[in-house]
């Protein structure tokens, strides 16, 4: 046997021996009247693993069924029972009454939904959120205004020909009018019948021209994964969503580890704000079993909080209502697991505190973990089924999301340093143009100057050229 192998393996390697030389173990198992299907499953997988053990460390043992209304973690600290074989969630008000075994199951709290139908393949809204799309329109906008008011701010400043100076030269609602066309036409990759002159509007142009080809390209990305897989739409993908979400109430069971590990939260993150959700809406959020909010969840408006390997169970207690037949013959299931991951769980064995048989389950536990016999019990015991529970009802079928404006961030981000570079290329043209202004006043006052002190020369010599001209008796010719 696999896991007598590794126990000789052992030996080998550290010279120890684990044996319990023939001591009789009396184990416990804890059922719940409530989910009798749930219980049958784990009763099996913790026979699996008793017996594998037994022969491992050579003792015996015998199990004693305890009733609901029993607590076995009070029995197991009075010593009357020295092995509880239910694979209870370890957490720290747990772990001051007993000790824990070697971990054997790792899992995590997750959320059990009603699975949704399919969405449809092609939506032309569907890559982009509201939120998204609204921020497109608006920096389209925007854009279009920057374009047509540095154009007429750059009007003094251009030097490129009375041709485009006309151009450029419209009234600024037929430059907006043309902006806004050239913006929207080049985020379905068009363009307009002309550049502008300005270099401030052109540095804008070639930023935005750059964004609408990041945009385009991850919006038709998006698109062709809608079209070639089957879209899984799920009501929440995150904790806060969850919390934002106005219909779906969160649902606990009373009683269970989960709602420790949310009270023991720091006071500001998501989980404490969930269990205040959960304590908002009691009673209607806290059920008595795992079945009642089983049967919560299938009205479409709760989700159950819960250990993910119990919640997988725990569909077969109402497997009639959860799995049905579509007319081709495939079996579909109600429910679904969320892909949201919380608050790891280690699920694991519990002894008395001081109990003489710690050492040597541990190791037992260890060298079925290692061996691989662990995964290989799990896989027997757990129904087959339970796995159209875990993924979508297609072969390839993924879970989906809308994309958002932070997956856009960095196509905007290319569009602002564009908008900064224009305002410098803007500023830069402002500077030049004035200072050409300035250069060229200067030089024409030169000439001015020049021009008034050339002024009195002139005019002594108009003055002494008719006195020349009587003195040398010469006669201006008057032409009658």
């Amino acid at each position: 046997m696999e896991i007598v192998r590794e126990h000789e393996r052992r030996q080998r390697d550290t010279g120890a021996t684990y044996q319990l030389n023939g001591a009789h173990i009396s184990a416990a198992y804890w059922e719940n009247p409530h989910s009798p299907r749930t219980d049958a499953v784990w009763l099996q997988l913790c026979t699996l693993t008793l017996d594998a053990l037994s022969q491992y460390l050579n003792f015996t043992y015998a199990i004693s069924r305890i009733s609901a209304h029993t607590d076995p973690i009070a029995l197991v600290h009075a010593n009357r029972v020295q092995l509880l074989v239910n694979f209870l969630a370890v957490t720290p008000n747990r772990s001051r009454y007993v000790t824990f075994l070697e971990p054997f199951i790792y899992s995590h709290k997750t959320f059990l939904v009603r699975a949704s139908p399919p969405a449809p393949g092609f939506s032309l809204l569907g890559p982009f959120d509201a939120l998204t799309w609204s921020l497109l329109l608006a920096v389209a906008v925007m854009t279009a205004v920057a374009m047509a008011m540095n154009g007429r701010l750059c009007l003094p400043c251009m030097t490129w020909g009375d041709a485009r100076r006309r151009v450029d030269a419209r009234a600024i609602t037929d430059l907006l009018k043309y902006y806004v066309r050239y913006v929207f036409g080049a985020l379905v990759r068009q363009g307009g019948p002309w550049l502008p002159a300005a270099a401030p509007v052109r540095t804008v142009l070639a930023a935005w021209w750059l964004f609408a080809i990041c945009a385009s390209t991850i919006y038709s990305a998006s698109l062709v994964s809608l079209l070639t897989v089957v879209r899984v739409r799920e009501p929440f993908t995150s904790i806060p969503a969850l919390l934002r979400h106005p219909a779906m109430t969160p649902v606990v069971v009373a009683g269970q580890s989960v709602v420790e590990q949310l009270a023991t939260s720091p006071a500001n993150s998501s989980l404490h704000r969930l269990l205040e959700r959960v304590a908002a809406a009691a009673p209607r959020s806290v059920a008595k079993s795992l079945p009642e909010g089983l049967r919560l969840t299938l009205l479409g408006n709760h989700t159950l909080i819960g250990n993910a390997l119990e919640l997988k169970l725990l569909i077969i207690e109402e497997a009639e209502a959860v799995f049905s037949h579509e007319d081709d013959g495939e079996v579909t299931c109600a429910l679904m697991l969320s892909s949201v991951e919380m608050l790891p769980t280690r699920m694991a064995w519990m002894v008395p505190r001081g109990s003489p048989y710690v050492r040597s389950l541990n190791n037992g536990i260890r060298a079925a973990i290692e061996s691989g016999l662990r995964d290989k019990w799990l896989h027997e015991a757990l129904p087959d089924r339970l796995e159209l529970c875990r993924r979508p009802r297609k072969n390839i079928a993924v879970t989906t999301r809308q994309l958002t404006s932070v997956d856009l961030s960095g196509a905007i981000s290319v569009l602002v340093y564009g908008g900064i570079s224009a305002v410098v290329v803007l500023c830069l043209e402002k500077f030049i143009y004035h200072a050409h202004n300035a250069l060229s006043e200067g030089q024409q006052w030169q000439r001015r100057r020049q021009r008034l002190l050339l002024m009195p020369v002139a005019m002594v010599t108009d003055d002494a050229a008719p006195q020349h001209r009587a003195e040398s008796g010469t006669v201006d010719r008057v032409d009658i």
